[in-house]
């Protein structure tokens, strides 16, 4: 099927994207992610019985990411049934540290893969 969004209060725009393409993309830039040893933060309600969470996650399966089994570790999900929930101040400084000890320790100039295997710059913070 293809990927619809919402537009509007009440109506979906068809993207023309296929869901199995969007699978497929998010699996790849998973497993590049979860082979660097960092985590991926979901910033919405995945519920295993919900059908259109089930559909995803068993896409995602087929393409070896597993979030509530083998991979479970390398998963978080921001959010719930209560709806978002904002970072703590301390969260995000925490995060930036490690962001920081991480490039320095990283040395010189380096390259990660970032969106649709684009590569993103980053520059020793001094």
């Amino acid at each position: 099927g293809l990927v619809y969004v919402a537009q509007g209060p009440s109506s979906l725009r068809n993207t023309g994207v296929k869901h199995e393409d969007v699978l497929a993309e998010f699996a790849a830039w998973a497993q590049h992610v979860i082979l660097c040893g960092k985590k991926i933060c979901i910033e919405l309600s995945v519920r295993q019985d919900d059908p259109n969470c089930a559909l995803a996650i068993a896409g995602l399966r087929e393409h070896n990411i597993d979030i509530f089994g083998k991979h479970s570790a390398h998963f978080c999900f921001q959010g719930g049934l209560c709806g978002p929930k904002a970072f703590e101040p301390s969260q995000l400084a925490t995060g930036a540290g490690e962001l920081k000890n991480h490039i320095l320790r990283c040395g010189q100039q380096g390259k990660h893969y970032g969106h649709q295997g684009k590569h993103i710059q980053f520059n020793k913070i001094s």
